[in-house]
């Protein structure tokens, strides 16, 4: 560096000038010759020369010579200065130039035409009064020729600047040439190289490499730089000429000595499941570097002080280096994995900081602070020279940014940090804690600056406990956002369609935190599908833009949401090699990978067209095959990475499975199908014509090796499939060889027999899906049959608890009232029935307008009824011994086929009158209409049973229907007893058992009644504790509902044989048989005759010799040929109870036999069997 040299005043200078010109002319006289040593031109030193306009090097003039314009070099240097008026000058090169220093004064940029040794060095500014010189010689010894003669000391002031003092960016220093540079005004730098150089040979032939660097006083440091696409001096920059610019301006002083550099070999991040984070401890401490594995929290150290403090991070996919920002230099950074850091300046960035980055796949780096009204994008990709470390504008295609410089956000963002998604191209971020809006995603398009806060907060996940911002955001490659809890430390994993927040770990708490990751890796490992009996479908819900996975059991239709995918995903198939799904994103053209938690990898691969593809499925060994409907050629992907020289690239299988040459793919027949499904059995695909195809419900197989299709002579008929109107959007293949298809419109499953081209009906999912398609492990047999229920005295009920609204269902013991729960079940369902077919309840779904089938477990199928009217609910039904599902409304019932082995008629509605037909228009059997909320089957006597709602005038009676043809009839009398009439509802559960008795369940008492049908006398049974409403009923019919007691009486009359008038003695002992205890009123007769007079003591408990229990019985003697005892004592089951009686025999004069009988009422203490009620002994007696 120069001393500062001040010229005098303007005429004082003039004064001084005169003799310095004619020293000048005498050497110029005297020394032409030595212009290439000495210069015709010297200026000497603490001198200065102005050229007042543009200077022509070859011609000279302005008081000097053509040729080399000498200054000395040692302080107080001589100058060459420019005047304001001085543009620029002609003919430098290597003869002609300024060997020493050059001052340009104004402001405006200037190539400063240096040179040193008969070399031209020239560099470039745009500053007023900068001042600089070029040395051709190495820096580490700085030393030069004097064009006077001899070798000038090391120069400037501080050298030399040994080339091995350097900071860790740079990997070596040139030492062919340095520049002295000297200014107190900022400006941009420009140096400029020729052949002598050698920048090849400094940058190993990598241009990209090549920096300016300075000398800070103890070593070199990179200066963010750029190199020229255009070079100051003209031409293209290249390895042999050309020149570099400082992205941003600087004081000349800042440096002593500047020159060129190579940037060290920096280290890339591996793109990989591992997130970046820097964070500091606060108050204006150094940020740290780590590593992340967000699957556990561990936190790795990579670099311990970065000496800076470092924000707005993320990754940059072109160069794999993070990228941020340092608020206190306010410099762009980038970051290598071993924490080098290099700093730039970027031109017109504001000096402030910035807390929010990430890294647009490309290479723009997007800045951005909390609340701040606008964002600004470097250029961080050194493939475009033009734009590389400067502020662009995303509006217009990221060209050179102006003022006002940056882009307006609408609206703000209180977020702590922001990622990039590059299948949605959106940023992706989360308010904080403390915002107005907390917990919302916010999207920005990084295009437009359009952002949007959701309007429901996210949750699940312990995330609604944090109480600050989310320092840390990453998305990866599933599309999933990562965020992380600066003062829990913990990582959620937020999915942005379905807004619900997974703890994933916890880590350490972290304050002036960011992070950043690849998006182009997943951060979680991925999660195999296990090979179970289910099958799997994408589909694009109603109102959604992306795909959601789902997990069907096709048996039952019910549906269970995996994820919620962040792209549009079609022709999937399960790889048994991995087993992962596979399929094809037809947005971005890529093959995807989804594992079991929606994870998804994206691949491109070479050579495959950019065509709808929406059949796909694997075939074994892991080849994805794609087709698009109605299309000329199949493509044949190879997914297995064990086939390492074929892996992700198209391959023929008519050849081997080698890689695939053009034209790509293999000839296949047109036909309009919507997915296929694999058969590693017969190593065929299968699929089912849509119904618009020229010829619909067409089994089409295909054999991969060689691209030859059959068409089916028959199409597939049975179980309603003929009803689809659209197409069969998921295909399956089990182990047993079944075909299954998803009928779009239908929303319903079905099976194929592929040899008989039989359709059957499985299941209803519930909710049609469209864009849908499947796959499954085609290893494992999908139809798992239900669970059966058993055959026992448990009666079933389904019913809506109250504040619900889907039905639970419960067993009950109707004796009792006792209540257990089954299952809650998802749908609300009536008019069900017990099926000793298949030991099932089916019934009616009246919101879907299906039938219904519920297993042992509380598994609810649903299945779709071709011509059973959907306009009218069924609250009444049961099931017909056979297998028939009567469901009646108003005064029409309907009869459905629920046997599967009638393949013919499974699951239509047939004919009351005969069974095996099915049923014609108009639908249905007409019926008598009484007001009935169920009704149930007896199989003794082939009828159905119901008893009559009240508040009608057929209240209270039992209605009896025939089945074969409709024909009803209605009690005479009304059911009465038990205090059924007190009913005020409906009776919305009947049953019939093995007994022949009619059960039923009135809504409002909430009790249990028994009905005798022979004579119409109800017998109240128990209560469950909780009115029921929307509830039907279901049992075995075969099974006894209530065990009942039988009671039998056994009378004693002592003594046997008596002689004139006689005390004796009458026990009856009325035994229960059984082990269920009486339960009511029992009432017993003991008959009277002429010639005895009984008593009864009620508080005797020994007669005749025998125990007795008077005290709970009550004579009533008003019957003049009986006397009737009661009681309400419950008899033990095998129990008894005992009556005494004594009395005197007054025979007279006569002699004979008498008979003293006893009879228990029928119906007494709840029993229903009565052929044992009575018993007798006799007297022989004898006049005395």
């Amino acid at each position: 560096m120069i001393k500062s040299y001040n010229p005098p005043p303007r005429w004082q200078w003039v004064w001084m000038s005169i003799p310095v010109v004619l020293v000048l002319l005498v050497m110029a006289l005297s020394a032409r010759a030595q212009q290439g040593s000495q210069g015709n031109t010297t200026i000497f030193s603490g001198a200065q020369m102005t050229l007042f306009g543009n200077h022509n090097f070859l011609t000279g003039g302005a008081g000097t010579q053509p040729g080399i314009i000498g200054t000395v070099r040692s302080s107080p240097a001589g100058v060459l200065s420019f005047a304001a008026t001085a543009t620029g000058y002609t003919g430098a090169n290597d003869a002609n130039h300024v060997d020493g220093y050059v001052r340009k004064q104004g402001a405006g940029s200037f190539v400063f035409p240096t040179g040193d040794n008969g070399h031209y060095g020239p560099f470039a500014a745009a500053a007023d009064g900068t001042t600089g010189a070029y040395f051709f010689t190495n820096p580490s010894t700085a030393v030069t020729s004097n064009l006077g003669g001899g070798n000038y000391a090391a120069l400037p002031a501080g050298a030399p600047f040994s080339t091995s003092a350097k900071d860790a960016t740079l990997s070596v220093v040139s030492t062919q040439e340095y520049w002295d540079i000297d200014g107190t005004n900022n400006t941009t730098i420009t140096l400029t190289w020729s052949t002598l150089s050698a920048i090849g040979t400094l940058t190993s032939n990598d241009l990209s490499k090549l920096t300016i660097v300075g000398w800070n006083g103890t070593q070199w440091v990179a200066i963010a730089s750029a190199v020229d696409v255009t070079s100051v001096l003209g031409g293209t920059s290249n390895l042999t000429a050309g020149s570099i610019t400082t992205t941003g301006v600087l004081t000349p002083n800042a440096y002593t000595a500047y020159t060129f550099g190579a940037t060290a070999a920096l280290a890339p991040f591996a793109c990989s499941s591992l997130a970046y984070q820097v964070a500091a401890t606060g108050g204006g401490a150094p940020s740290t570097l780590y590593s992340f594995n967000v699957a556990t929290g561990v936190r790795t150290v990579i670099k311990q002080d970065l000496g800076r403090l470092i924000n707005g991070i993320g990754y940059n996919t072109v160069d794999n280096l993070i990228w941020g920002f340092d608020g206190a230099a306010r410099e762009v950074v980038r970051i290598d994995a071993t924490g080098a850091i290099t700093g730039f300046t970027i031109p017109n960035l504001p000096e402030r900081g910035f807390n929010v980055g990430d890294v647009l796949n490309g290479g723009y780096l997007f800045l951005y602070n909390t609340d701040l009204a606008t964002y600004y994008v470097v250029d961080i990709n050194p493939a475009r020279p033009s734009t590389y470390l400067q502020l662009v504008d995303p509006t217009i295609g990221y060209v050179l940014d102006a003022a006002p410089y940056g882009t307006t956000i609408t609206p703000t963002l209180t977020i702590s940090d922001w990622a990039y998604n590059p299948s949605t191209g959106n940023f992706y971020g989360l308010t904080a804690a403390t915002d107005a809006t907390p917990f919302r995603i916010t999207t920005l398009n990084p295009v437009t600056g359009v952002a949007t806060v959701g309007t429901d907060a996210v949750s699940g996940g312990t995330i609604g406990t944090e109480t600050s911002g989310f320092g840390a955001s990453f998305v990866d490659n599933s599309g999933n956002l990562f965020v992380f809890g600066n003062q829990s430390g913990k990582f959620f994993k937020v999915n942005l369609s379905s807004r619900v927040a997974t703890l994933v770990s916890t880590s350490s708490p972290s304050g002036n935190n960011d992070g950043a990751s690849c998006n182009l890796a997943n951060l979680l490992p991925p999660t195999p599908f296990a090979c179970v009996s289910k099958t799997y479908q994408v589909a694009v819900p109603t109102g959604q833009t992306f795909s959601s996975l789902y997990e069907f059991d096709v048996n039952t239709g019910s549906r269970n949401t995996l994820a919620t995918l962040t792209r549009t995903i079609n022709a999937i198939g399960y790889s048994t090699v991995d087993n992962y799904i596979w399929g094809f994103d037809n947005n971005l053209n890529q093959v995807v990978r989804i594992d079991a938690n929606g994870s998804i990898l994206g691949y491109t691969i070479p050579n495959l067209p950019n065509l709808n593809f929406i059949n796909g499925d694997v075939m074994t060994g892991g080849y994805l095959f794609l087709y698009t409907s109605g299309g000329t050629r199949y493509y044949v992907v190879d997914i297995n990475p064990a086939h390492t020289s074929t892996y992700l690239q198209l391959v023929d299988p008519t050849t081997g499975f080698t890689v695939d040459n053009t034209p790509f793919g293999t000839a296949i027949t047109a036909y309009t199908i919507s997915d296929w499904a694999y058969d590693p059995v017969t190593n065929k695909f299968y699929g089912l014509t849509n119904t618009t195809a020229t010829d619909p419900f067409k089994i089409v197989t295909l054999d991969p090796l060689t691209g030859t299709t059959t068409l089916a002579a028959a199409g597939v008929s049975g179980g309603g499939i003929r009803q689809e109107i659209s197409a069969f959007g998921a295909t399956y293949i089990d182990n047993t060889g079944n075909l299954f298809v998803y009928a779009n419109t239908l929303d319903v499953f079905f099976r194929i027999n592929i040899a008989t081209n039989v359709a059957t009906q499985l299941s209803v999912t519930g909710v049609p899906l469209a864009g849908n398609d499947g796959a499954s492990c085609p290893l494992i047999n999908l139809i798992t049959p239900p669970t059966p229920f058993s055959c026992t005295s448990t009666a079933y009920q389904v019913a809506i608890p109250n504040g619900q609204t889907t039905s639970t269902l419960y067993g009950f013991n109707v004796g009792t009232g006792t209540r257990t729960t089954v299952a809650a079940l998802n749908r609300a369902i009536n008019a069900i029935g017990y099926s000793p077919t298949d030991n099932l309840i089916w019934g009616y779904d009246n919101a879907a307008h299906r039938v219904v089938r519920i297993d042992g477990t509380g598994t609810v199928t649903a299945f779709n009824i071709t011509n059973l009217p959907t306009n009218v609910n069924y609250v009444v039904g049961d099931v017909m011994n056979g297998g028939y599902l009567f469901l009646l409304n108003g005064n029409r019932y309907y009869v459905v086929d629920i046997d599967p082995s009638r393949t013919g008629t499974y699951l239509d509605l047939v004919e009351s009158a005969d069974n095996s037909t099915v049923d014609a228009t108009p639908f249905g059997t007409t019926i008598t209409n009484y007001s009935l909320s169920d009704w149930a089957y007896n199989p003794a006597t082939n009828r159905f049973y119901a008893l009559t709602d009240p508040g009608n005038a057929s209240s209270f009676k039992v209605v009896t229907m025939n089945p074969a043809n409709g024909s009803t009839t209605l009690s005479t009398g009304t059911v009465s007893g038990g205090g059924i009439q007190t009913e005020t509802s409906a009776y919305g559960a009947a049953f019939v058992d093995a007994s022949g008795a009619l059960f039923v369940y009135a809504n409002t008492l909430d009790r249990f009644f028994r009905v005798d049908l022979a004579t119409n006398v109800a017998t109240i049974l128990g209560t469950t504790g909780t009115p029921l409403g929307g509830n039907d009923g279901a049992s075995c019919t075969t099974a006894t509902l209530v065990a009942q007691p039988d009671l039998a009486p056994i009378i004693y009359a002592l003594p046997a044989t008596q002689y004139g008038t006689t005390n004796f003695t009458v026990v009856v002992d009325v035994y229960d048989l059984l082990p269920t205890a009486s339960t009511g009123l029992i009432t017993v007769y003991v008959s009277k005759d002429p010639l005895v007079n009984l008593s009864f003591d009620g508080a005797a408990t020994l007669v005749g010799g025998r125990i007795v229990q008077n005290s709970i019985w009550t004579l009533n003697n008003s019957n003049p040929d009986s006397y009737i005892f009661t009681t309400t004592q419950s008899i033990a089951g095998q129990g008894r109870q005992s009556i005494g009686l004594t009395g005197v025999l007054t025979p007279g004069n006569t002699q004979g036999t008498l008979t003293i009988s006893t009879t228990i009422v029928g119906g007494s203490g709840g029993e229903v069997r009565i052929d044992n009620n009575s018993d007798a002994d006799k007297i022989d007696y004898f006049k005395k």
